[in-house]
């Protein structure tokens, strides 16, 4: 249920062959304006999409993901032999995000390639409020401390190379220090304990000796 169309595109043929109108002229298809734009869209050997499909007749238009790929990979202004266009419905591919249990004071966020906010978890925020830099972002993950709304908040970042998304975890930094605070006390506290027992058994053994 979450695949809502495959699609074949031979740009020396000018036709498409898919699983919504078999094989169809590039002008009889129609999704037909977005793959004319192909040849304006740079590095199109792998990319991803975040777009509608508007049918013909249909009273709405569908939100899919779209990922885009060449046979064979090409570079520079070699025409590929044929392009393949896999749309997602975006409800069921989001759906997944949307069971990640989350505690208070904690953020999900999902960012597509040209790092327009697609998913939620928490407070909506843009990409360039959680990242101002985009350049400090490594290619795998990048980890900081940041200030957002008068909150700061450690968030890991992670940018996945085969889709374009980033993925964006954010969590208060001061629930993260009562954490951390708790676990000092219960650490003082076991020492406290442990010292006391010490004092007591010393106690003990020196009215035993003096016996």
């Amino acid at each position: 249920n979450a695949l809502e169309c495959i699609c074949l595109y031979y740009p020396e043929a000018q036709i498409t062959l898919s699983t919504a109108q078999s094989v169809s002229a590039l002008s009889l298809y129609h999704d037909q304006k977005f793959i004319q734009g192909f040849p304006d869209m740079p590095y199109l050997f792998k990319r991803t999409f975040s777009r509608q499909i508007q049918y013909p007749f249909a009273a709405n238009a569908i939100n899919v993901i779209t990922f885009v790929r060449t046979i064979p990979r090409f570079s520079g202004g070699k025409t590929p032999t044929a392009y393949v266009i896999i749309d997602i419905k975006s409800d069921a591919l989001y759906s997944s995000f949307s069971e990640i249990s989350m505690k208070e004071n904690t953020n999900f966020l999902v960012y597509d390639a040209s790092n327009a906010l697609i998913h939620a978890t928490g407070e909506r925020l843009s990409f360039n409020e959680v990242y101002p830099d985009e350049g400090d972002i490594e290619p795998e993950k990048a980890t900081r401390k940041i200030r957002i709304h008068d909150h700061t908040y450690h968030t890991s970042v992670i940018r996945s190379e085969d889709t374009g998304w980033t993925y964006v975890y954010l969590q208060d930094i001061q629930d993260i220090d009562q954490h951390l605070l708790r676990i000092r006390n219960s650490f003082l506290f076991f020492a406290c304990i442990i010292l006391l027992l010490g004092v007591l058994y010393s106690l003990l053994a020196s009215r035993k000796l003096n016996q």
